[in-house]
């Protein structure tokens, strides 16, 4: 039996044509063929990233829902405490603490949004060290499907009755995956 040459073993690291092009090796063999495409589809192993376990996706959840609370109390509490020393009707400036509100959510809004499309984290998946992952290509996921996905349209179907108890259930499933994660494709990964 004939022992192959490094050359060969060198081009066999590429694996076939047939898999890459579709054509049969003895149709199309040559020494100068192409490598592997790197831009090909990538089934999600084990080994690629851990999945992060229940209680980091719980902890995440709940300091995002802390960072959110705190943008809606700190404007109300501070204009309350302003209000107060300074003997002013907090009814006739009704308009002035909505707009506080409003600011106050709508930065924490724009500063998750701004780390979903940047590092597909929010500010509790960043404390918790855990990740949104593409499930096809085990990389982080793109902003259109942690952005426009996760949280626009899942938001936007959450008004359906039950959706969010369905939503939430889904995740004792063995990979961790809420319904929300099924629809984007992704998952969370454990980075630590």
């Amino acid at each position: 039996m004939a022992v192959p040459s490094q050359e060969e073993d060198d081009w066999d690291d590429f694996g076939s044509l047939a898999d890459d092009y579709g054509y049969e090796e003895d149709e199309y063999d040559q020494p100068y063929r192409p490598p592997r495409s790197s831009s090909r589809k990538k089934k999600r192993s084990k080994k690629d990233a851990p999945i992060a376990d229940l209680g980091k996706r719980f902890l995440g959840a709940i300091i995002d829902g802390f960072v959110y609370f705190m943008a809606y109390f700190l404007p109300a509490f501070l204009f309350g405490m302003f209000a107060a020393m300074n003997d002013i009707d907090i009814d006739s400036n009704m308009p002035m603490l909505v707009v506080l509100v409003v600011l106050g959510l709508g930065s924490a809004f724009g500063l998750q949004v701004f780390l979903l499309a940047t590092r597909s984290q929010t500010i509790g998946k960043i404390v918790v060290n855990t990740c949104i992952y593409d499930y096809d290509s085990g990389r982080p996921a793109t902003w259109g499907k942690t952005v426009g996905v996760r949280l626009i349209l899942n938001q936007l179907i959450s008004f359906l009755p039950f959706y969010g108890l369905v939503d939430i259930l889904f995740i004792l499933s063995d990979e961790h995956r809420c319904l929300h994660d099924r629809l984007a494709n992704t998952y969370v990964v454990d980075l630590s």
